[in-house]
């Protein structure tokens, strides 16, 4: 009968925290739509992949270069520090006195990059890659705190006030693609000082909170997460760098702007995945037991049928805007961008399967799946780029996601004997690939028709499938 409550609690949680998500996603999705609008309008192809290139490089030294602290410490808050406030807190300001460390490593690490790489924006893109991971680290700890309002609220804010000034910057002022990083700066800071309002991690430090026993474990647990984000990196941000090696700044303008719209599968689901994350991360169970494996088994074929109705609901509407929305420079996107969203659509899939690795504190299947993933990219991408030009980088990333998807998958079906339903899946997937391929060659009013037919069929499937993650 206990049981019986805490798993109707849990329903409960996991509805709230995705309606609370969806909301800012949803505002956030409409400030990205305006300044993605604004990067086709006014700048030109090679401007924005100069942009997009630092962006790339900068990424790394965001996440990496901090050691994925960010995560470490929401774990730890969902974890063994969760057990009061006190050891909440410890977890808070151990895990910022080690991302205050990395600062160090950062300047150093931006030294050497700016060395060995030709990066065409540096000291702007050094700001930025400070402020982003500033602003990641206070949205996840918010996110431990279980402040879902004010977590939406400031991502929302974050967007809208970078449409804003990107509004600014390139309408009014006509300044170029430097001043969007200079918009994505400023926005950051924006994020981080309404958090610091409503959360006052510098108003509320003391010295007692500093653990050095905490600080020893997040070093320890955050190594691997460093790995998994150097292989995260790559499948997401190197094929930018290659793609400007060989072909040049205007390619890699078209398809990062490919892979901006892709970004609307994620964002447009954070809502599940966030919610999804925190009920598996905040589970204290040290195994997985019989009740846990058949939710799981069960929810993982939704996952995919739920993110394959958005993938095949989305293709052909972006088919029908882009035409209307992007600038002539920018019309190729639509010939690339199936590929692009399938490739975030198996990462989005790729990172509510590792939260259940995350429930056993055991990172070595997400670990070993990205080092998979990403050593498949770095092999064969130069291939892929020369051989099939600009569709050869979309191709190679989405592969590269699928292969880490499948390890991830594989490690739940034969190590922890999860009993995944594998043709409903292959099924789901094989009807997204032929509505992504026939979606890009079809015309206007074959995409019209291919759109309603997935909204009628899709619509009914999402309600079901998410009455089953419930």
């Amino acid at each position: 009968m206990r049981q019986d409550k805490k798993i109707k609690h849990k329903k409960r949680s996991i509805t709230k925290k995705t309606l609370i998500y969806t909301g800012g996603s949803i505002l956030a999705s409409l400030s990205m739509a305006g300044s993605t609008y604004l990067y086709s309008k006014y700048t030109t192809t090679q401007d924005y992949g100069n942009f997009q290139l630092t962006v790339s490089i900068m990424m790394l030294l965001a996440t990496v270069g901090f050691l994925d602290i960010r995560t470490s410490t929401l774990r730890f808050m969902y974890g063994i520090a969760a057990e009061n406030e006190d050891n909440r807190n410890k977890a808070i300001y151990s895990g910022g006195l080690i991302f205050t460390f990395c600062i160090f490593l950062l300047f150093l690490t931006v030294y050497i990059a700016n060395r060995i790489t030709n990066v065409p924006f540096p000291k702007i893109g050094f700001i930025w890659a400070l402020s982003y991971a500033l602003g990641n680290f206070y949205l996840f700890v918010t996110r431990g705190l279980d402040k879902e309002y004010s977590y939406s609220i400031a991502y929302s804010l974050f967007y809208g006030a970078l449409l804003f000034l990107n509004l600014y910057f390139l309408a009014f002022r006509h300044y170029g693609a430097k001043y969007i990083l200079i918009a994505m700066t400023i926005a950051e800071f924006i994020q981080v000082i309404y958090l610091e309002m409503r959360i006052g991690i510098l108003k509320n430090f003391k010295p007692r909170f500093l653990d050095k026993k905490i600080i020893k474990h997040m070093i320890k647990f955050s190594i691997p997460l460093a790995v998994t984000a150097l292989g995260t990196w790559i499948m997401s941000y190197y094929a930018s760098i290659q793609v400007t090696a060989i072909l040049g700044s205007s390619a890699n303008g078209i398809f990062s702007m490919a892979m901006e719209f892709a970004k609307s599968v994620p964002m447009a689901t954070a809502g599940i995945i966030l919610a999804w994350q925190e009920i598996a991360f905040s589970r204290k169970t040290e195994s997985i037991n019989k009740i846990d494996t058949e939710y799981f088994s069960s929810s993982i074929t939704s996952i995919f049928r739920l993110f394959s109705c958005f993938f095949i609901v989305f293709i052909p509407l972006m088919q029908l805007v882009i035409p209307f929305y992007l600038s002539d420079a920018f019309q190729s996107v639509s010939l690339i961008l199936a590929l692009c969203t399938a490739g975030f659509t198996f990462d989005c899939i790729s990172q509510m399967v590792a939260s259940i690795f995350g429930n056993n504190i055991d990172s070595r299947p997400i670990m070993i799946s990205t080092i998979v993933g990403s050593l498949f990219l770095i092999i064969t991408l130069p291939f892929f780029i020369r051989y099939n030009s600009t569709f050869g980088a979309p191709l190679c990333v989405c592969i590269a996601f699928g292969l880490t998807l499948l390890v991830r998958v594989l490690w739940l079906d034969i190590v922890l004997k999860f009993k995944i339903n594998h043709f409903k899946i292959l099924l789901t997937l094989t009807l997204a690939v032929a509505v992504g391929y026939y979606s890009t060659t079809s015309s206007i009013k074959m995409n019209i028709l291919i759109l309603a037919i997935g909204l009628l069929i899709g619509i009914p499937t999402l309600r079901h499938e998410r009455k089953k993650i419930n």
